[in-house]
């Protein structure tokens, strides 16, 4: 007796957010340290607030990480007073879909659409007021998250006095319904200031300062929890056939569902429904035969245990001093930095001591034309303003493929060329080079190409016959020509050097007119004949030509050019 199958348990759709906010100050070692760490606890999205940033060569510099996609509010920059003061990181994840907008333009805000949640990532001076004045006239939307260093104090965040604009501030969070995510008076700097805050309307939104995820900055680490987020889309990815057993199942399955495809297709509609038809099998073998490709994220290559154990020392003794700048404290601080940058250094020296030929070159530096460390900015066409990823794409389709109609098509320039083979073929219809050629020219009277007089039957371009009899026929043949009739006389020979050559000379009766020489492709010459009796040029076969030098004939008071 057959037992029913237990259903299946309903895989929840519905996923958690979790982001990574912290002020980085600049400083290299602490910039990588922050990604490193998102990393290792599997952060989907970190926020970073005065990142590292340089510029050499013309190109703009920061820190980057393999498991993160980079997003900046600006993509160039010269100076100080031009530089990006916020960077945001995507995890390179298939439940996760980020773009980029731009409602306003700022170095200092960074707006970011990750599934159905816009993430804002902030940054305010104390001394300037653009940044704020941006983010207080910005209308929030339904699912959002504000969250950064706002440089302000306020009771509902920290006891104390107002300052830097903190009344407004809140002011702007409560008529916009924004809850504030921070535990009152707990502080995000060693000075006992609560300056990092998050604000949101996401239901049941949280966040924490997290010792464990110290950065060596003057700033403590935000851990923030967006929960019950859309996950992406699921986007159909690459297909793997590699081995030798999925190679062979994919041959068969072609072969035998390669059986009721039909073979025959005249018109254009069935080419069109046999070629769906093979792109349909094989896309089929290939996924009944292969596996999905799945790149995940890698980790930082030179973060070794040594980095992690100098982190985890630092956070130590920061424990034992939360608030302090006592001595030990920039000690451990110190020797991480230094940890950092020794383990950097020492994974690229290895890495350029491990090369022995040009692929692992190759592989190690990719001489590719780089797409930049940053992922494309909003698209703006005009005065309209792209910021989906599927907008962008139909808007390079429209201007790429849309921009002209059929009316706009010039005429087809192509003119089929035909080869013609070096034999004395009775007369033909189709254009030849020369015919094309008396074409374009003006209607006069032109010499025309006699038939080749020797070795006939002989197809092949060089001839075989023996020399005296072809010298005999030539003799009597040469009685019969009219006196006024042009003679060419050519041959082709190969150098030493292995060169192939031509010359040719023009006689008239017992005078010579012209003669000279040049250079042939393949070693190949033929006998030309021209007559010089006033008949236009198409009215007479072309027999010969020399190899790639076509034999164009004048009026009877001029040269024949070669």
């Amino acid at each position: 007796m057959g037992t029913s199958r237990r259903p299946r348990a309903r895989r929840c759709e519905k996923k958690t957010l979790r982001v990574f906010q912290a002020n980085v100050g600049k400083i290299p070692p602490v910039h990588d340290c922050a990604l490193a760490l998102a990393d290792s606890e599997r952060y989907d999205i970190v926020l970073l607030q005065e990142p590292w940033t340089t510029t050499a060569n013309s190109r703009c510099l920061t820190k980057t990480h393999p498991a993160y996609d980079t997003y900046s509010p600006v993509e160039t920059w010269h100076s100080n007073s031009t530089r990006p003061r916020v960077m945001t990181y995507v995890r390179r994840d298939s439940t996760l879909s980020a773009d980029q907008n731009r409602p306003y333009q700022s170095r200092d805000i960074l707006w970011l659409t990750v599934n159905d949640t816009i993430i804002v990532n902030f940054y305010r001076q104390n001394d300037e007021r653009d940044a704020l004045d941006t983010l207080l006239q910005w209308p929030i939307p339904d699912r959002c998250l504000v969250a950064g260093d706002f440089n302000a104090r306020h009771h509902t965040w920290q006891t104390g006095p107002t300052t830097n604009r903190g009344h407004e501030i809140a002011s702007w969070a409560s008529e916009n319904g924004l809850g504030l995510l921070n535990t009152s008076d707990i502080p995000t700097n060693p000075h006992g200031n609560t300056i990092d805050l998050a604000f949101s309307n996401v239901p049941l939104a949280e966040a924490n300062v997290e010792d464990h995820l110290a950065t060596s900055s003057d700033h403590f680490t935000l851990s923030l929890t967006l929960p019950n987020v859309e996950p992406a889309p699921t986007q159909p990815g690459k297909i793997r056939v590699t081995t030798d057993d999925e190679l062979k199942r994919f041959v068969e399955i072609v072969e035998l569902g390669s059986t009721a495809i039909p073979v025959a297709a005249s018109s254009p509609l069935e080419l069109d429904k046999l070629a769906s038809t093979l792109v349909s099998l094989l896309q089929s073998a290939a996924k009944a035969a292969g596996r999905p490709a799945r790149k995940g994220a890698r980790n930082t290559p030179w973060w070794t245990e040594e980095c992690a154990l100098a982190a985890a020392g630092y956070r130590a003794i920061r424990r034992l001093y939360p608030l302090g700048f006592n001595q030990e404290v920039q000690i451990a601080k110190r020797d991480f930095h230094r940890v950092v940058r020794r383990a950097k250094r020492l994974y690229w020296r290895n890495l350029i001591n491990s090369f022995s030929d040009s692929s692992s070159v190759f592989k190690a530096v990719r001489w590719l034309r780089s797409p930049g460390a940053f992922q494309p900015p909003p698209l703006q066409v005009d005065d309209v303003v792209y910021e989906t990823q599927l907008d962008k794409a139909n808007a390079l389709r429209r201007a790429t493929l849309e921009r002209r109609t059929a009316e706009d098509d010039i005429q087809d320039p192509w003119i089929e060329l035909i080869k013609r083979k070096y034999q004395a073929p009775t007369e033909s219809s189709f254009r030849t080079r020369l015919r094309r050629t008396n074409e374009l020219l003006a209607p006069c009277p032109r010499p025309a190409l006699m038939q080749k007089r020797f070795g006939k039957g002989q197809d092949t371009p060089l001839q075989t016959a023996p020399k005296g009899e072809s010298a005999e026929a030539f003799l009597q043949w040469i009685e019969t020509v009219e006196p006024a009739t042009w003679i060419v006389y050519s041959d082709g020979s190969l150098s030493s050097e292995g060169a192939a050559s031509y010359g040719f000379a023009i006689h008239q009766k017992d005078l010579s007119i012209c003669d000279g020489s040049g250079r042939l492709g393949p070693a190949e010459a033929h006998q030309n004949l021209t007559t010089s009796h006033p008949s236009p040029l198409q009215d007479f076969p072309v027999n010969t030509t020399l190899s790639r030098q076509p034999v164009v004939g004048m009026t009877s008071n001029s040269a024949v050019q070669m």
